[in-house]
């Protein structure tokens, strides 16, 4: 974990699931909506702290329980890993993010469309 702040790639969204999971903030008074990954370079940073902190994986719901708005990437995190590994930069992962973008402060009552990517989440 500590290697993470000292040399990981770090933005926003890696720093907000940080904050959370850690109980430790790192994010100043500016981010207080604590971003979303909003493209794969977004996302690849938040895998990359999963990676380096594995027992925090299975525990992004504590993130969505602080920041309701990431519920709907919490809920779709296994289809947006399944993109990135298939392609890191993908066209589809980056369409699939701003999907889930676009829904996140009507989710649950409006689904994002993830069929157009070849996704079904069940």
């Amino acid at each position: 974990m500590l290697k993470w702040i000292r040399e990981g790639e770090r933005g926003i969204s890696s720093e907000t699931i940080f904050e959370v999971l850690a109980d430790h903030p790192l994010l100043d008074k500016t981010h207080m909506d604590r971003n979303v990954p909003h493209d794969p370079s977004d996302f690849y940073r938040c895998h990359k702290l999963l990676q380096a902190v594995p027992e925090w994986n299975g525990k992004l719901n504590r993130v969505a329980k602080v920041f309701p708005h990431w519920q709907v990437f919490v809920d779709n995190w296994d289809l947006l890993e399944s993109l990135l590994e298939q392609e890191s930069m993908s066209p589809k992962l980056y369409a699939a993010l701003d999907e889930l973008e676009r829904v996140m402060y009507a989710y649950p009552h409006e689904q994002p469309n993830l069929k157009k990517f070849g996704m079904i989440r069940r």
